[in-house]
């Protein structure tokens, strides 16, 4: 997808269920990416669409481990038609760490456009909202 004159490469899926977190977490981690487009809200006239895959703030130290990845929730902004989450991922089993960005500050920067990064979106299913 070309947006503004720069070449965006993206990741179409549905939303991880509780039992495919750390798959989902290990897409995140091996594609590199940096922003995670969630197009649906958590819930829907009373139905989940969407499982918690980040730790809330005020959870306990704002940090969930899924297998080999702990995700730390840094900030959550609301601007009313959309929050913004600032999260850290650390893989375990190499110490590394990996900061997911807000999209507006990722946006702003300027990207390589030999190896454009993945943008993950997803919906609930990933065959609605998620659809180009």
């Amino acid at each position: 997808v070309i947006v503004s004159g720069h070449e965006w490469n993206y990741i179409a899926t549905q939303g991880p269920l509780s039992n495919t977190c750390q798959d989902f977490w290990q897409m995140v981690w091996e594609q590199g990416v940096v922003i995670i487009a969630m197009v649906t809200a958590e819930e829907e006239a009373g139905r989940e669409k969407s499982f918690g895959y980040w730790p809330r703030l005020g959870s306990r130290h704002n940090t969930v481990t899924y297998g080999r990845f702990k995700i730390t929730t840094r900030f959550r902004t609301d601007s009313g038609c959309y929050a913004t989450t600032g999260l850290k991922v650390k893989h375990l089993l190499s110490a590394y760490l990996e900061e997911i960005q807000s999209v507006r500050r990722h946006t702003n920067s300027t990207t390589d456009p030999k190896n454009p990064i993945p943008v993950l979106i997803h919906c609930s299913a990933g065959v609605g909202r998620t659809g180009v």
